[in-house]
């Protein structure tokens, strides 16, 4: 599939990139001034004489330990890393972090997805990256020159993708519905989470209900989504206060009351804790092992990470082992349905297919039957996709 998904390609629509580019441009000179805003930016400025810039090393690891903040990695000799990847270690330490992290990310979709993707097209405007199925930890496909597994998904960013088709062309979008939620049931055997998927229940409509009882409002439904998806993460209270805008004394709350709501998976989620820590490793129900040495020693921010890791593969590599099947097998039934529509790109759990006209229902049928009948003969959980269809991808 990774041969089939480098030859067929991605079509970019060079106009919408252009015009999105723009937009993205002013979201960066607004987030460019939130952080200049801040209190012990303005007085940096003041000492040193000159403009903050977010993309300098040593003026940021200046600011960091101005906010008592330390990555614990080191760029060169002499200064701390300031890289997006070590900073996500420590965004829940203060709110300049998580600032500077999502202005990181807007320059980042600007030069890379919006500017840079057109780069790497042909003469109709169709990219061609590279697949790799052995250059991750667990089993999801790498893909390079450029990125397209890394796109945004913001649909102002996923807008650019359209059909090679031309007019009457659909982008079908085939994702696995809380994929990582129903694979934690399952493998936690929690008895409420399992109840809740199994009969098709909205997930986040019940946890709030166990959390905060029938009558629950729309402020606790969206502390009780949050916490859904932030449990399987490592989500810190620092982190779902931020992501809420509400007190820490209100997100340690919340979490405790999903953890009185969700025994079941909790005790599953420590015992991983426990085992990686006593193991130096984890290990996946596909067989795949990741080696996590470092977490025998490790202290704070790292520990925490590296905890969030070893509770996250278990669950990530299974789905994507699921969504990489389900992959070949959509591929093989369009190809022997002989339909002209071709499956073309995975992203995280979903699949999508480049719609020839006039084929939509039937490929609906199709894509259905396989990734919900087919494909989770490998699932240990009966599972749900959720599709989508348009002339763009959003």
């Amino acid at each position: 599939m990774a041969a089939k998904y480098q030859w067929r390609g991605i079509k970019i629509d060079p106009e919408w990139c252009a015009k999105q580019s723009k937009v993205f441009g002013r979201h960066m000179d607004k987030a460019l001034g939130e952080l200049r805003g801040v209190p012990e930016v303005i007085a940096l400025e003041k000492t040193q004489g000159k403009p903050y810039n977010p993309n300098s090393p040593i003026q940021t690891a200046t600011l960091l330990k101005t906010f008592g903040i330390h990555t614990y990695k080191k760029r060169g000799a002499e200064h701390m890393s300031t890289r997006k990847d070590d900073l996500e270690l420590v965004e829940d330490s203060h709110p300049f972090v998580g600032m500077l992290l999502r202005y990181k990310e807007r320059v980042q979709v600007k030069r890379d997805q919006l500017d840079g993707f057109i780069k790497f097209a042909d003469k109709d405007n169709i990219i061609h990256p590279y697949y790799n199925p052995i250059a991750q930890v667990g089993t999801r496909m790498s893909c390079s020159e450029p990125n397209a597994k890394g796109i945004s998904k913001d649909p102002l960013v996923r807008g650019m993708v359209i059909s090679r088709f031309g007019p009457g062309g659909m982008i079908l979008e085939a994702d696995y519905k809380s994929l990582e939620i129903f694979l934690a049931a399952a493998l936690s055997q929690d008895a409420g989470l399992l109840e809740i998927v199994t009969k098709g229940l909205d997930l986040h409509d019940a946890t709030a209900t166990k959390m905060f009882g029938q009558k629950f409002d729309e402020i606790q439904r969206r502390k009780a989504k949050s916490v859904n998806f932030g449990s399987n993460y490592g989500q810190t209270k620092y982190g779902l206060s931020r992501k809420l805008g509400c007190s820490l004394e209100e997100a340690e709350s919340a979490i405790n009351a999903h953890q009185r709501a969700y025994p079941g998976l909790w005790r599953w989620v420590y015992q991983v804790h426990s085992y990686a820590v006593q193991h130096g490793h984890m290990r996946a129900r596909t067989g795949h092992i990741r080696h996590l040495d470092e977490i025998k020693f490790a202290q704070g921010a790292r520990l925490a990470e590296l905890k969030r890791q070893a509770q996250n593969y278990p669950i990530t590599t299974l789905g994507a082992a699921i969504t990489n099947y389900a992959g070949w097998l959509l591929d093989k039934a369009l190809t022997v349905g002989g339909f002209k529509s071709i499956s073309f790109h995975e992203v995280s759990d979903a699949l999508l297919v480049d719609v020839y006209p006039g084929e939509l229902k039937r490929v609906e049928a199709v894509v259905r039957e396989v990734m919900e009948v087919q494909a989770v003969k490998i699932s240990p959980i009966q599972l749900k996709v959720e599709i989508k269809s348009g002339p763009r991808w959003s």
